[in-house]
C-alpha cells in the first residue's frame, strides 16, 4: 500500500509539474505571438515595401504559405507593387473562405467580392469568375463564349482585368470592330482550381442542362491531369464531409476543437508554424529528371486515354446542343518552363514529372482533334529569360494577354456570327441556391 501511495504521489507531482510547465510555456509563446501580431497589425498599414528584391512577397500576415513560397513579383512588373499586393490580399481572403460544394462536380471557388477579384453567380446559380467584358451596346447580336479549364484559366494571383478570358474578350471585340462586324462578344470564365477534363465535362453538361446556350465553348487543358483513379481532387475530404453530415453533432464538436487547438493554444500554433515552414531536403531541391519508368509510361497513356474519351463525349453532347467547341492543350510550366526563371530550386517531384509531360505533349501535338499550344512559352521568349509564370504554374498578366491573342487567332467570328441552336434555353431544374456557410477547407 505504501508503495502504491509513493507511485501515486510521484505521478501526481510529475503530472502537476508537467501542467505547470505547459501553462508557463503557453504563456511565454502566447506573449511572443501577442507582441508579433500587434506589431504586424500596426505595421501593415505603414508597409512601404510589398516585395523583396527577389520578387517574394513581404509577409504582412495576409499571405498564404503558397504565396510566400512561389509568388514572384519580378514576373509581373507591368503592374505596380501596391496593385500586386492588393491582388494577393484578395486571393488570401478567398483562400480563407475555402471551397463551396457544387453539385455534380463536387466543389468550386466561393462567391467573392474583393478589390481586384470577383466571383459572381450566373443566372443559373453557378459560380464564375468575373470577366472584363465591354458594356452592352444597343441591340447588337451577342456571341456568348464560355471558357472552361483549371486554375490557369481561373487565373490565380492576377486581377479580373488581367485574366486571359478578359483579354480574349477585349481582343475579339476589337477584332469584330476592325472586320466591320455588327456584333459583341461576351466571355464567361468557368475556370476552376484543380479541375481536369473529367470535371469540366461534368460542368459543361450541367450548364447545358440548366439552360445555358453559348455560341462557342473553349477548353484550355493540359496542366491538371487529375488523380490516377480519374476522380475529382479532394474526393477523400468530401467523403469525410458526407460522413460528418450524418453525425452532425460529433462533426461540429470536432471542428470547434480543431479550431480551438489551432487558434487558441500558442504551443499548438507554434508547432503548426514550424511544420509549415519545414524546408525540403537538399536532395529534393538538387534532384534532376530521373529515368522514365514503365509505371510513368502507363500513367501517361491512361491520362491520354482520359483526355481522348472526355473529348469525344464532349463533342457528342456538343452536337446534341448545336454548340461549337475548340479544345486547346495549354502551355504548361511543368513541361517546358526554364527552371532558372523560378526564385527557388524546383522540388524533385516537379522535375521528375517533366518526363511524363514530355511524352504527353509529344502525343498531344500529333492529335488533329485539338489545338496544340505547348510551345507558347518558348514563343513568348521564356528561353530568352522572359518570365511568364508568376508562381509555380500560373500565368502572368502579360502572358495571359499573349495567350489570349493566340487563342483569338483560332476563332473565326464571321463563321460563327448568326449561329443558333435548335435547343431552346430551358432548364431541367430550378435555379441553384448556394449555401455560403458550408465550405471545405482543403
Amino acid at each position: 500500500m505504501n508503495r502504491l501511495k509513493r507511485i501515486y504521489k510521484d505521478t501526481a507531482i510529475i503530472l502537476l509539474n508537467t501542467i505547470v510547465v505547459f501553462v508557463i510555456l503557453n504563456l511565454v509563446v502566447g506573449a511572443v505571438y501577442f507582441i508579433r501580431d500587434r506589431y504586424e497589425t500596426r505595421s501593415k498599414g505603414k508597409q512601404s515595401t510589398f516585395f523583396n528584391d527577389d520578387g517574394s512577397p513581404v509577409d504582412d500576415g495576409s499571405r498564404s504559405r503558397y504565396q510566400l513560397k512561389w509568388f514572384d513579383y519580378n514576373a509581373t512588373k507591368e503592374v505596380t507593387p501596391g496593385f500586386a499586393s492588393e491582388v494577393l490580399d484578395d486571393f488570401y481572403a478567398l483562400g480563407q473562405k475555402g471551397f463551396i460544394y457544387q453539385p455534380w462536380v463536387q466543389f468550386s471557388e466561393a462567391p467573392f467580392a474583393g478589390k481586384h477579384l470577383s466571383i459572381d453567380i450566373d443566372d443559373r446559380g453557378i459560380p464564375l469568375r468575373r470577366t472584363a467584358n465591354p458594356p452592352t451596346e444597343g441591340a447588337k447580336p451577342v456571341i456568348d463564349i464560355f471558357v472552361l479549364g483549371g486554375s490557369t484559366t481561373f487565373c490565380y494571383d492576377v486581377a479580373d482585368e488581367h485574366t486571359w478570358p478578359s483579354y480574349l474578350s477585349s481582343v475579339l471585340n476589337d477584332k469584330a470592330k476592325s472586320e466591320g462586324l455588327n456584333l459583341q462578344v461576351n466571355v464567361s470564365n468557368y475556370g476552376r482550381g484543380y479541375y481536369d477534363t473529367s470535371q469540366e465535362m461534368g460542368l459543361i453538361v450541367d450548364l447545358w442542362k440548366n439552360g445555358a446556350r453559348p455560341t462557342l465553348v473553349l477548353f484550355m487543358d493540359g496542366v491538371n491531369w487529375g488523380p490516377q483513379e480519374d476522380i475529382p481532387a479532394f474526393t477523400g475530404e468530401v467523403e469525410r464531409a458526407v460522413s460528418d453530415a450524418q453525425h452532425a453533432n460529433v462533426a461540429v464538436a470536432a471542428q470547434h476543437l480543431k479550431g480551438f487547438l489551432k487558434d487558441w493554444i500558442p504551443v499548438v500554433r507554434l508547432v503548426l508554424s514550424l511544420k509549415n515552414q519545414r524546408p525540403e531536403s537538399d536532395a529534393a531541391e538538387q534532384a534532376v529528371m530521373g529515368e522514365f519508368t514503365a509505371g510513368q509510361r502507363d500513367h501517361v497513356f491512361q491520362v491520354l486515354e482520359r483526355f481522348k474519351q472526355n473529348r469525344e463525349i464532349i463533342k457528342d453532347v456538343t452536337r446534341r446542343y448545336g454548340v461549337e467547341t475548340i479544345m486547346f492543350i495549354q502551355p504548361d510550366a511543368i513541361y517546358n518552363y526554364p527552371a532558372s526563371l523560378y526564385r527557388l530550386p524546383l522540388p524533385s517531384s516537379f522535375l521528375q514529372n517533366r518526363n511524363e509531360r514530355e511524352l504527353f505533349h509529344e502525343q498531344m501535338s500529333q492529335s488533329p482533334e485539338i489545338v496544340y499550344l505547348g510551345p507558347l512559352l518558348d514563343d513568348y521568349g521564356a528561353y530568352q529569360g522572359r518570365k511568364a509564370i508568376i508562381d509555380d504554374v500560373h500565368y502572368s498578366p502579360a502572358f495571359n494577354k499573349f495567350l489570349a491573342e493566340r487563342v483569338a487567332s483560332y476563332i473565326d467570328l464571321r463563321k460563327i456570327v448568326g449561329r443558333s441552336t435548335d435547343h431552346p434555353s430551358v432548364s431541367t431544374g430550378a435555379k441553384r441556391k448556394l449555401s455560403h456557410d458550408e465550405k471545405f477547407r482543403f
